[in-house]
């Protein structure tokens, strides 16, 4: 690991989460006089053997195994089969990452910072989705979909149009005093060379993601300044991107609660799906999310010249209906009882 160690652990934000780390997390602002709340260690060390019941598995596009998730005597591993396991403890709150030899410490950072923290903050007392959202009018429209629809270059468009990004790739909600709330993971924005030329103007500072994506990283520098959400923002709004062949023209289709049901528990994030009370829990909220919020389908043209007309037809959308969310999320959606990560 060549990033720079640090003789005493320092303190890191992410999604009003802090972490404690013995590495630098230049991607995450720094705090003081805090206390952290997970403690994120990094080791070459492999991990140990330990019989796991393996409760996931994702593949990349050349359809190989990227990730796995197994349950385990200490709690949970993440398993990236090129690069670390990361080995998560829910009764000390300690994440491990044991690092493959040869394995960058930007890749191990992107891996921790949005792939991991993700799932284990969706255990907690918000609920994780695999989208995106900016901020209009004060409230937070957000984007759900697959890989590659289409959502972080959509955000950045309106961050450069002016409007606030609230989080890029993981949506994290949770009951305010003004309803659902998005609250903000951390600034970055993480998109193809070709969507950041699209922009049309400069934006932010760029690195690269991770050793294997040819990605750029997105974060703020004084002169091209990316605006970023700091405080949670009531939900005003869901979009559900979808691909709209040769057409010039966006089109939003209104959903209706059940259709939307099924769309958003597809793009939930989840540790472990087995315990049949997690399961009912996470079916309550998105059920009262579908209750408290609009959601439509925006049928989007697949070319990177159609962004300005995206953007006009989702600020007419989202000014022409206004917000149908309102505080009674707790109501609808109780906390969970257990807050084990």
């Amino acid at each position: 690991m060549s990033d720079c160690r640090v003789r005493q652990p320092q303190l890191y934000g992410w999604a009003g989460m802090v972490l404690s780390s013995t590495r630098t997390l230049p991607e995450l602002p720094r705090l003081v006089r805090n206390v952290a709340t997970l403690r994120v260690q990094w080791t070459r060390d492999r991990v140990k053997r330990a019989r796991c019941e393996w409760v996931h598995r994702w593949t990349g596009p050349d359809r190989r195994v990227w990730l796995t998730i197994g349950r385990n005597a200490d709690g949970y591993r993440f398993r990236f089969q090129r690069f670390a396991d990361f080995q998560w403890s829910p009764a000390t709150r300690v994440l491990t990452c044991h690092a493959r030899p040869g394995a960058q410490m930007k890749t191990l950072r992107h891996l921790l910072l949005d792939q991991v923290l993700p799932v284990l903050a969706s255990e907690g007392t918000a609920s994780g989705f695999h989208a995106s959202a900016v901020m209009i009018d004060g409230r937070a429209v957000a984007f759900v979909g697959k890989t590659g629809r289409g959502k972080s270059t959509l955000t950045a468009s309106f961050a450069a149009a002016g409007h606030p990004v609230v989080t890029d790739d993981c949506l994290l909600l949770r009951a305010g005093p003004n309803g659902v709330e998005a609250v903000p993971t951390y600034p970055s924005l993480r998109l193809w060379a070709d969507a950041v030329k699209a922009l049309g103007r400069p934006l932010g500072h760029r690195t690269c993601v991770a050793e294997y994506s040819q990605k750029i990283r997105l974060t703020n520098r004084p002169r091209d300044p990316i605006p970023f959400c700091v405080n949670p923002v009531p939900l005003g709004c869901v979009y559900l991107l979808d691909k709209l062949g040769a057409s010039r023209l966006a089109r939003i289709e209104s959903l209706s609660q059940r259709e939307a049901f099924i769309e958003l528990i597809r793009y939930a994030f989840r540790l472990d799906p087995h315990p049949a009370a997690d399961l009912a829990s996470e079916m309550d909220i998105v059920a009262a999310l579908t209750r408290l919020v609009p959601v439509r389908r925006l049928r989007i043209p697949w070319h990177l010249q159609a962004l300005p007309s995206v953007r006009h037809a989702v600020l007419r959308d989202v000014h022409d209906t206004g917000s149908r969310s309102h505080p009674s999320w707790r109501e609808q959606c109780p906390s969970p009882a257990d807050d084990s990560t």
